[in-house]
C-alpha cells in the first residue's frame, strides 16, 4: 500500500472510536485490513496501537488483549511517547460499548473503498496512457477484490459435502443440566443460538438460568451472567445453592462446604448488575467485549431477562415491532461472538392459568418468537409449587422435535430443578403428582414423546433419569 496516503478529517474523538472498533471488532478488522492503513491515523500513538493490532492479528488471528499492549509499551525506549501511547490506549478502552460504533465501522469501510478507488484511478491513468492493458486489468482485478470485504463466500454445496458431515462443520453445543433437552438438541443449544425459558411472573425463569449457567460451569465453560432483576450477590448465593445443594437461607451457615464444593470446578463465572432499562444491547457487546480484549473469551452468555434492557427509541416503529428487533438483534450478538445466549420471557396473563404454556402466550412481540432456535415454557400452578412440582414444555426448536411436555421437579429452596422422561419411572409418578386439568394433555404428550424415544435412542425407557 502507498505510504503517501490521505489522512483522516475526522476529530480526536472519532479517531479514537475508529481504533476501538478496530480493536473489538475481530470481523471489522478482518474485512479492512488489506484496505485500512495506519497512517490514516494522524496521531503517531493511534498509528502505532493499529500497527500492533494489524501484526498481532495476522501471527495469532486474534485481537491483542490489554495484557499484550502492557508488554509491547515497555519496549518503547522514548518515554514522552510511552506515556501517550498509555494515555491514548485509556481513551480507546473507555469507549468500548459507545452505541454509535456501528455508524462509525460503516463509515470506514467506505471510507476505504473510496481511498481504493481514488489510488486506482490516479494508477489507471498512467496505465490507460501508455497502453498498459494487462497492468491495468490487473490493478482493476486486486482492486476490486480488495473492496470486497466480504471473506467469506459461504457452503459450496456440492464440493464441501465431506466437510459439512464432520465435527468442524457443526458449532460447539452447550450441554443444558437437563438430559431430555441435550437429548432433543444432540448435545444443547449450539453456539450462536437463542435459547428462552418463558413463564408467567413469580414461577423461577431466572432459577432455570442459573441452574443453565451452573451446568456450564461444571462442564468447564466460560459464562457471563448478567442480571438486570436480581442483584449479584444474590444471584451467586442462587448458584451456590444450585452447585452444593445446600438449602439457599442456610448457605451463609456453611460457607466452607460452598467453597469446597466450588474448587472441584475449572470453568469460570462472571455475574454483572445492571439496574433496569440501562444496559443498551450495545452496552452488552460492549461489556462482553470487554472480557474478551482482557482473554476472557464467554462460551455462553445468560441474560436475565432480555425485556429488561433499555428498548431503543425508534419514531418509525411500535414497540411491540422494536422489541421483535431487539430479539433479532441478541440472536445476531450470539453469533457475532460466537456464544451460545440463553434468557428469559414473561408471557403473558393468561398462561398462569394453564397447564402448558404454547407460543400463544409469548407477550408483547409474538415477533419475538422468529429470532429465538430453542423455547422452553414453564407452568406451575399454586398447587404444583406446594408439591414442587412443573411441566416445561418445549413449543419451539431449530435443533429438533418440539411440541414435548415434560413432567418436572422444582425445588427453588435448593435449587433442584429435574426434567422426567414421561414414561420413565419418575416421569410417571411426577404426574401422578401433579394436579391438572387437562389429563388428555399429558396423556397425548408422553405418547409423542414415547414415539420419539422409540426411533431415536435405544436403550430402554423404565428407569431412566
Amino acid at each position: 500500500m502507498d505510504n503517501n496516503v490521505d489522512k483522516f478529517e475526522y476529530v480526536y474523538s472519532v479517531q479514537v472510536k475508529i481504533m476501538t472498533s478496530i480493536l473489538t471488532d475481530r470481523d471489522f478488522t478482518s474485512q479492512i485490513l488489506d484496505t485500512f492503513n495506519p497512517s490514516y491515523f494522524d496521531n503517531k500513538a493511534l498509528q502505532w496501537l493499529c500497527e500492533k493490532t494489524f501484526a498481532h492479528f495476522q501471527a495469532f488471528k486474534v485481537m491483542p488483549t490489554l495484557d499484550v499492549f502492557h508488554i509491547e509499551v515497555t519496549k518503547l525506549e522514548n518515554g514522552i511517547f510511552k506515556k501517550e501511547v498509555v494515555s491514548t490506549l485509556r481513551d480507546v478502552w473507555v469507549n468500548i460499548g459507545s452505541e454509535d460504533l456501528t455508524y462509525i465501522k460503516a463509515e470506514i469501510k467506505n471510507f476505504c473503498v473510496r481511498q481504493e478507488y481514488k489510488r486506482f484511478l490516479s494508477r489507471g491513468v498512467d496505465l490507460w496512457e501508455s497502453k498498459d492493458y494487462d497492468n491495468l486489468e490487473k490493478e482493476f482485478k486486486d482492486v476490486s477484490k480488495r473492496i470486497n470485504m466480504e471473506t467469506d463466500m459461504g457452503l459450496d454445496y456440492l464440493t464441501d459435502i465431506d466437510y459439512r458431515y464432520t465435527e468442524e462443520a457443526n458449532d460447539e453445543r452447550i450441554e443444558t443440566p437437563w438430559q431430555v433437552i441435550n437429548d432433543m438438541t444432540n448435545g444443547g443449544l449450539p453456539k450462536k443460538k437463542l435459547g428462552i425459558v418463558m413463564s408467567p411472573t413469580g414461577i423461577g425463569k431466572s432459577w432455570f438460568l442459573a441452574a443453565i449457567g451452573a451446568h456450564a460451569l461444571k462442564q468447564g465453560k466460560t459464562v457471563l451472567h448478567y442480571t438486570l432483576e436480581l442483584d449479584d450477590t444474590y444471584v451467586a448465593q442462587r448458584y451456590d445453592a444450585i452447585i452444593t445443594g445446600i438449602p439457599f437461607n442456610n448457605l451463609k451457615y456453611n460457607i466452607e462446604k460452598v467453597k469446597q464444593d466450588l474448587s472441584k470446578y475449572q470453568g469460570k463465572l462472571f455475574i454483572k448488575e445492571f439496574p433496569p432499562g440501562t444496559l443498551s444491547l450495545q452496552g452488552l457487546e460492549g461489556h462482553i467485549d470487554k472480557f474478551i480484549m482482557n482473554g476472557v473469551v464467554p462460551d455462553l452468555i445468560v441474560l436475565d431477562y432480555v425485556e429488561l434492557l433499555r428498548i431503543p427509541f425508534n419514531n418509525n416503529l411500535s414497540e411491540v415491532k422494536v422489541l421483535g428487533e431487539l430479539y433479532k438483534d441478541l440472536r445476531g450478538l450470539a453469533g457475532t461472538k460466537n456464544v451460545a445466549v440463553w434468557s428469559a420471557d414473561q408471557s403473558n396473563r393468561d398462561g398462569s392459568d394453564e397447564d402448558v404454556i404454547g407460543t400463544n402466550r409469548i407477550s408483547n412481540a409474538y415477533s419475538k418468537l422468529f429470532a429465538v432456535d430453542f423455547l422452553m415454557t414453564v407452568s406451575r400452578k399454586e398447587k404444583d409449587k406446594q408439591n414442587k412440582t412443573a411441566r416445561v414444555h418445549v413449543p419451539k426448536s431449530r435443533l429438533g422435535p418440539d411440541g414435548l411436555t415434560f413432567p418436572s421437579k422444582v425445588d427453588t429452596e435448593i435449587g433442584l430443578i429435574e426434567l422426567y422422561q414421561p414414561q420413565s419411572v419418575k416421569g410417571k409418578k411426577m404426574n401422578k403428582d401433579m394436579v391438572s386439568d387437562e389429563a388428555y394433555i399429558k396423556k397425548m404428550a408422553a405418547e409423542k414423546y414415547g414415539n420419539y424415544v422409540k426411533h431415536n435412542r435405544q436403550e430402554p425407557i423404565e428407569g431412566m433419569y
